[in-house]
């Protein structure tokens, strides 16, 4: 193998010390989490080159074409001044006199990342892909040569990207590494101009793009940080016999069954004390074991998706076959989905909401809730069919208490 030429390549700018920390880290898998114009596409091409003119086969991945044109275009810039570099431009592949090579790829044919021992693999704005881009697609990729990897973007929630980013703070994890950097922290960028970017751009846009907050994102139905006071106000509470207890519950076979168990103080707010979650699991097995519930938290009211008619009637008859006299009230999604979340909304700004350890599903879905996108804006009445049943199954409950926003007491 030819001896690889010294990495020795211009930039417009030097890289600064947070880029410095994060290319010399010894770390195998590194998670770099931060904000719009902190040299993020910069430090993963530079990664990208030197590990290729070293020898090494490595992939730099995007989640789709124009991104990964970008990045093509950063990545050339620098491999053409080291001698001997082949460009082939229709593959997006470079390839140095050291043996090594590099290719440019996009993870919107996943058929087109499978197959490949790689050294290196950089993941530009992974937070952007699936979580099986990385599960059953790359990371398989560098168990030949024991390989490692870089995935570097903004936060989009905290989804599996963030998920890795936090094992990469943890010490049980001495392989990974991560880091979080807003844009403040690149010195080569003006202050003015982030001060410009906050007093013109919407709240949860700052934060995601610039501060690189985890809790807060484009698109959130609920203030991810108000949730995460909420949880934190959650730590010690506990079921209590003083309280009436309520539940709202959404139904789903395939998709799961979730009942939430609540209790509202008149000064703390609601209190999420307890959940349960079914997948597949046969309804009268279901009934039964919410019965179980009822007794055991002495629950009076269940606000349940009038959706699921048939099964709501066969709860019914479970709880009068053992004398319970459990209310179950149905909840027509289509008319007060959005009333229910609008009130959670306000019990959330208010600090009336306290979320137990023991509904880990609430607080995970809660945070992940977002409205429908389309090309030109939010609908801001239709919310994504997805990470839901947790929130529905709250939503039908927080419904029934509009009359704090239209001085009604009950669903009619």
């Amino acid at each position: 193998m030819v001896k690889a030429p010294t990495l020795n390549v211009r930039f417009e700018t030097p890289l600064h010390p947070g880029q410095i920390e994060v290319k010399d880290h010894p770390a195998r898998f590194k998670v770099l989490a931060c904000g719009r114009r902190w040299g993020k596409t910069k430090l993963g091409g530079l990664i990208t080159v030197q590990r290729a003119l070293e020898g090494g086969a490595v992939w730099y991945v995007t989640p789709d074409f124009k991104r990964a044109r970008r990045g093509w275009r950063e990545i050339k810039e620098l491999a053409i001044q080291i001698p001997g570099t082949v460009i082939r431009e229709s593959e997006q592949r470079i390839e140095f006199v050291s043996g090594g090579w590099l290719e440019v790829k996009s993870a919107h044919d996943a058929n087109a990342l499978r197959g490949e021992g790689l050294n290196l693999v950089v993941i530009d704005e992974a937070a952007y892909m699936r979580d099986t881009t990385w599960t059953a697609e790359l990371r398989p990729s560098l168990a030949d040569h024991e390989g490692d990897a870089l995935l570097i973007s903004t936060f989009d929630g905290e989804n599996w990207f963030y998920e890795l980013y936090e094992r990469g703070q943890s010490l049980e994890h001495p392989d990974w590494m991560s880091w979080r950097f807003p844009t403040a922290s690149n010195p080569f960028i003006d202050p003015r101009e982030i001060e410009e970017a906050k007093a013109t751009t919407p709240k949860a846009e700052f934060e995601q793009e610039y501060e690189a907050n985890p809790l807060i994102y484009v698109g959130a139905v609920f203030d991810g940080e108000e949730l995460q006071r909420a949880s934190e106000r959650g730590q010690r509470i506990e079921w209590t016999a003083e309280l009436e207890t309520e539940a709202g519950l959404d139904w789903g076979y395939s998709n799961p069954t979730v009942i939430e168990v609540a209790q509202e103080h008149q000064e703390q707010g609601m209190r999420w004390v307890f959940e349960q979650v079914w997948h597949s699991v046969e309804l009268n097995q279901r009934c039964r074991e919410i019965v179980e519930i009822v007794k055991k938290f002495w629950i009076t009211t269940i606000y349940a998706d009038a959706a699921g008619a048939d099964e709501n009637a066969t709860l019914a008859d479970h709880l009068s076959r053992v004398g319970l006299t459990t209310t179950i009230i149905p909840v027509p999604f289509g008319k007060y989905k959005e009333t229910g979340i609008t009130v959670r909304r306000f019990y959330l700004e208010r600090k009336r909401e306290a979320i137990s350890p023991k509904c880990p599903s609430l607080l995970k879905d809660s945070k992940k809730y977002r409205y429908q996108e389309n090309k030109d804006k939010v609908l801001k009445d239709e919310v994504l069919k997805k990470d839901d049943h947790s929130v529905d199954a709250a939503t039908a409950l927080y419904a029934s208490r509009r009359g704090v926003l239209v001085g009604l007491k009950e669903i009619a």
